[in-house]
């Protein structure tokens, strides 16, 4: 008994001091209470909590972290939540408000205040606003398109921030949303909401100079003095280019004139251009063409240039380049031209270089002077030209 009373005394005073002692050891750190945390270390705890409220469904405790987060913790220093990620918080708390204060209060500078801050560390947050809003993408519209606090202007273009969101990326899903850009834009001329929908909505791309390439045939005719030699009967064009989109390009081209003899006349060295036999008349010029665009894909180009031209048989070719007749040859006309292939979403991923493709067509006046000894010739051609234009050139964002 007495062993027993000894045992029961030792656990009373012994052991307890013991464990006392152990605590002291403080071989498990506390945790850094909030007032001893760095402004990162309160700015991840907060985002982590705004992740569990997230998860649990919490609307109010939600709502309450988010705006501790921006006005008690982000400063001039460090930021506390990424721009997406308040902008997909505020489509799911139906926060219209704060997402067109933002957009209206955007500018240059407080883009490079934001680059040049502290970001929180990574984390989780982005990819679970991205699903809930992803999730809830059809309810968020209809509580947009219902809302009775937004204009028309402004229900359309919080749609479009949203679906930016929520289509799926693709090469062809970029086209999707700068078509949707383009009506906003067009049915909101000026809009407040202009420069967001330029700059970080609308992603397209132009090439800035390019190098192209021109074949076309069609009609012509001729008038003046020539017209009592030659008949016209149609034209085909060769043609090089080197340009800068929606501004201007140079052109060599080679335009052949086919015709028909009418009547019989000499030309150089005793050759003689007989009845019923077929000459062309082959131009080499230089160009240079003001282009003048009215939509994405036309474009209406007025051009002016010089040329030189040779008269030449094509029944009984000539013995030497002596034997044709040349004439000097301004030329002039314009150009309408449609663009059936502009450069895309997959040109810039897969060459990194813009492809576009044109059918035009081009109206050419070609007043021809042969010389005095050949006074008879002197007229002009007017040649109908339908073409086809490809170009290659490197990509310039189109704002």
């Amino acid at each position: 008994m007495r062993y027993v009373f000894i045992f029961l005394f030792a656990c009373i005073f012994i052991i307890p001091k013991g464990i006392a002692q152990v605590d002291t050891l403080k071989l498990i750190p506390e945790p850094i209470s909030d007032d001893k945390a760095t402004f990162s270390e309160q700015i991840a705890k907060a985002r982590y909590r705004l992740i569990d409220y997230l998860i649990s469904n919490d609307t109010t405790k939600s709502i309450g972290t988010f705006h501790y987060l921006i006005q008690g913790l982000e400063n001039e220093h460090y930021l506390a939540l990424g721009w997406h990620e308040k902008f997909l918080f505020s489509f799911l708390m139906d926060q219209y408000r704060y997402i067109l204060s933002e957009v209206y209060n955007l500018n240059e500078a407080t883009i490079e205040a934001m680059r040049n801050k502290i970001w929180p560390r990574e984390d989780q947050l982005f990819e679970v606003l991205y699903k809930k809003v992803i999730k809830n993408s059809q309810l968020i519209t209809a509580h947009i398109e219902n809302h009775p606090q937004l204009t028309a202007e402004e229900k359309q273009f919080l749609k479009l921030v949203l679906h930016t969101y929520t289509i799926e990326r693709t090469p062809e899903s970029n086209e999707t949303i700068n078509k949707e850009a383009d009506a906003f834009l067009k049915e909101y001329p000026n809009s407040a909401y202009e420069g967001y929908v330029r700059n970080y909505i609308r992603y397209r791309y132009v090439m800035d100079k390019y190098i192209g390439f021109v074949m076309g045939g069609g009609v012509s005719a001729f008038t003046g003095k020539i017209n009592n030699y030659l008949g016209a009967k149609g034209n085909i064009l060769l043609e090089m280019s080197y340009g800068k989109t929606r501004s201007y390009h140079f052109t060599f081209s080679v335009l052949g004139n086919f015709a028909k003899v009418k009547q019989r006349f000499a030309g150089n060295d005793g050759y003689v251009f007989q009845t019923d036999s077929s000459a062309h008349i082959t131009t080499y010029g230089l160009a240079f063409f003001y282009d003048r665009w009215y939509s994405q894909r036309f474009v209406f180009s007025p051009f002016i240039g010089i040329g030189w031209s040779d008269l030449a048989s094509i029944t009984h070719a000539a013995k030497s380049k002596d034997e044709s007749i040349s004439a000097t040859t301004p030329w002039m006309g314009f150009e309408c031209a449609w663009n059936f292939r502009k450069p895309n979403a997959r040109d810039i991923y897969t060459l990194g270089l813009g492809a576009n493709m044109a059918l035009a067509v081009r109206y050419s006046f070609l007043p021809y002077l042969f010389g005095k000894n050949y006074n008879f010739l002197n007229g002009s051609s007017h040649a109908l030209t339908f073409c086809l234009i490809m170009q290659l050139g490197p990509l310039i964002r189109d704002y």
